[in-house]
């Protein structure tokens, strides 16, 4: 008679040691390269200031309830809102973006919360979808180098361990993991600054999750990843140090392996 397996088990079987899966939380030295600073930033509908440092090879994460700011803040780095007051400096350089077009010039990319509405471009390739952002690159004299974007697209769906037919077939074909892995994957595609992911794991199954954290990890050693998420245990999963935003303001900063679960929803919950 078979033993009934545990639910960990059967996790373990299907993805591997989620534990060994993803390296993380590993402590910051002080001569590490500081890629972005928020000095007493005020975004549109809060009037508290934010200040904030995340450094190279940093996965810090941001956690709120609706209506606490995140989105905003990250529109604001996105290029998508103009900031009230303050500053945004990037590798040391106070930056003023007057669209996401210069906020992509500078190396900060985002991957938006919904990507059915957002992000992916029904109708289209998987290729196309993973390089759209960036066909300027793949050109010369106005002309289109379809064979090195072919080939970025290639490396991508490799690395991220999409699965997939070839980056020829449309992207609606892919499972919901997969589509997502395409999203993440246009914005690790060119050199960056940081990465923003908003709610990355959102309809997204564990495998897929698992190989998204893991080649965030390994592609962001000399860059830096803000991950906007309303679910602690994915926060605790894949950063160094989680920030609580409430009411636009920031309350807490601190290292994921210190973090008190309870102080945590506290503060998150706080009036």
């Amino acid at each position: 008679m078979h033993q009934p397996l545990e639910i960990s088990q059967i996790i373990k079987a299907m993805v591997g040691d989620l534990q060994s899966a993803v390296a993380k939380t590993h402590d910051k030295k002080g001569d590490s390269k500081l890629v972005l600073e928020l000095r007493d930033l005020i975004v549109e509908g809060s009037s508290s200031p934010i200040n904030l440092k995340i450094y190279a090879g940093e996965i810090v994460g941001l956690i709120g309830l609706i209506g606490a700011g995140k989105t905003e803040l990250a529109e604001t780095l996105f290029g998508m809102r103009k900031p009230m007051g303050g500053e945004i400096l990037l590798d040391g350089k106070s930056v003023d973006f007057k669209d996401i077009h210069q906020a992509i010039k500078h190396g900060v990319h985002m991957v938006p919360e919904n990507r059915t509405v957002n992000a992916i471009i029904p109708e289209e390739s998987i290729g196309v979808n993973i390089t759209l952002p960036f066909l300027d690159f793949f050109s010369k004299y106005g002309v289109l180098s379809k064979r090195n974007e072919v080939k970025a697209s290639k490396r991508m769906i490799k690395d991220m361990g999409i699965k997939c037919e070839g980056e020829e077939a449309k992207i609606e074909s892919l499972s919901g993991g997969n589509q997502q892995k395409v999203v993440v994957a246009r914005w690790l595609l060119m050199k960056h600054n940081i990465v923003i992911l908003d709610e990355p794991f959102q309809g997204v199954d564990i495998k897929s999750r698992r190989d998204i954290s893991e080649y965030l990890r390994e592609s962001t050693k000399k860059s830096s990843v803000l991950m906007i998420s309303s679910d602690i245990d994915e926060l605790v999963d894949v950063t160094d140090r989680i920030v609580v935003m409430n009411k636009g303001r920031i309350l807490s900063d601190e290292k994921t392996s210190q973090i008190d679960r309870d102080r945590l929803l506290s503060l998150i919950t706080q009036e």
